[in-house]
């Protein structure tokens, strides 16, 4: 049976400021991710996008705010993803 609630927790670890960020998926859908059968904008498409790539690097939303600045508001609401002018 395929539950549609958020139970299973995946802790993340920063590798910016060493905090801990569990994020509460699908059982079901972690087990696919695990098993390489599917990237992570498949397996969780119900996470904001943030929360995707604390699953994806470790990295907690705090820090990237302050990695990636361009892509949060003033009020620290993600916008999405921009290019960085090199």
């Amino acid at each position: 049976r395929y539950s549609m609630e958020r139970n299973y927790p995946i802790e993340c670890h920063c590798h910016q400021c060493g905090s801990v960020t569990v994020i509460y998926v699908r059982e079901a859908d972690y087990v696919k991710r695990i098993s390489g059968r599917s990237p992570v904008q498949n397996c969780f498409s119900y996470l904001t996008m943030p929360e995707r790539e604390t699953v994806i690097s470790g990295m907690c939303v705090e820090c990237q705010k302050r990695v990636f600045p361009l892509n949060y508001d003033k009020d620290g609401n993600w916008v999405g993803y921009h290019d960085f002018p090199f």
